[in-house]
């Protein structure tokens, strides 16, 4: 088949849609596609959701970001399980490396119904409930969407077209991040600071700071009080629970029992999203405060600990700047892409800035080692 004819065959459209074979759309949602996939539950993923419920016949999702889907849809008073809530809206859990075969509603009258493309989710260890997403065509075409991904965790699934992420499509992110380690500092830094009734306090994106919630549950102290003012990343808490994860209880912190806590003398643990506001006891640099991730290349140090100056907006001596490695390094993509082994690669110029970038590197390492890889970005 020849390259033009692959082109065919996916895109990435104007507004972040991933358009894979000839009936699927991941991540957003585009008129005549009947077969929506998303591929988790990060915001730039999602944006598109509720238009997806609404214009495709079908939806499917890991287990847990079906769950994690209906946790934040359901409104705050609503106690409906999330089978009940999505009734009706065509959504499905899909298991990872289940091949599914959707049948399509045609409707026109005495038409028969046609199968679709073929697909299968599988883990791509960003966070719990994350996909590549895998579309075999009718023709036996296989296209993949790495969707956000964490080599070298993260197994290639050979294919002929490739579609990419490309957060870390830029050389500057190209350190290691030994995860074990990282978490033994973060752990040891935390105890640090509560020892000498520091509170502390997480900021970081969802999943991310679930993840270290469940970290610092094993880790620390029982009557050290977790707490949290966001009511969506509270939410996620009870699937993450379900899923394996061992939590502790964690309070409201615009709670009666939480406004306590925060202005007692005692140490906490708060968690917050990267972009919430500051509470006073982060404003009077009371708490140490910890960022993870969301920091570009500089979060690549695996712990900055250094005097500012708070007009070019270095870190600190009461902040700390972490980074986990959710999205694989630079050269970690260039190695994924290889064992894919695709003959077209598409790169996701809508979620980053750097897709261009990797294409055109993608182009040149293709070129030098005559791998038979073109790479072009879109949109």
């Amino acid at each position: 088949m020849s390259e033009k004819n692959l082109k065919e065959y996916a895109s990435v459209t104007e507004n972040g849609s991933i358009l894979l074979g000839k009936n699927t759309v991941v991540d957003g949602f585009h008129p005549g596609r009947q077969i929506g996939i998303f591929s988790h539950i990060h915001e730039d993923h999602t944006r598109l959701f509720t238009n997806a419920l609404h214009n495709c016949d079908q939806v499917y999702t890991c287990p847990a970001t079906f769950d994690m889907l209906a946790a934040l849809e359901q409104d705050e008073k609503d106690s409906v399980s999330a089978d009940c809530y999505f009734n009706g809206r065509h959504i499905h859990r899909l298991d990872p490396d289940r091949t599914l075969t959707p049948r399509l509603h045609v409707r026109e009258l005495n038409a028969k119904n046609e199968l679709s493309d073929s697909i299968t989710l599988k883990n791509s260890h960003h966070m719990l409930g994350s996909a590549q997403i895998l579309v075999t065509t009718d023709d036996n075409v296989d296209i993949v969407y790495s969707g956000d991904f964490a080599y070298p965790e993260t197994e290639p699934i050979k294919c002929d077209v490739l579609v990419l992420d490309a957060t870390h499509g830029s050389p500057m992110f190209n350190a290691v991040v030994e995860h074990d380690s990282l978490e033994n500092t973060l752990c040891e830094l935390v105890k640090q600071e509560i020892e000498a009734t520091n509170p502390v306090c997480i900021r970081s994106h969802v999943g991310r700071l679930q993840y270290t919630m469940s970290l610092l549950s094993e880790k620390i102290a029982e009557n050290v009080k977790f707490l949290s003012p966001s009511k969506r990343q509270r939410k996620l808490i009870p699937i993450y629970k379900k899923y394996g994860k061992n939590i502790r209880e964690v309070l409201d912190s615009d709670s009666w029992d939480g406004d306590e806590i925060l202005s007692g003398k005692f140490p906490f643990v708060e968690f917050k999203s990267l972009s919430g506001k500051q509470s006073e006891a982060e404003m009077s640099n009371r708490s140490t405060v910890f960022w993870i991730g969301g920091q570009g290349n500089l979060g690549y140090r695996t712990v900055i600990k250094q005097s500012v100056n708070e007009e070019t907006g270095k870190i600190d001596e009461k902040k700390y700047r972490l980074e986990f490695g959710d999205h694989g390094n630079y050269n970690g993509i260039l190695k994924y892409v290889k064992k894919c082994e695709p003959s077209l690669v598409i790169t996701d110029n809508y979620r980053s800035a750097w897709g261009k970038t990797l294409a055109d590197r993608i182009n040149e390492m293709s070129s030098a080692e005559k791998l038979g890889i073109e790479a072009i970005s879109q949109p």
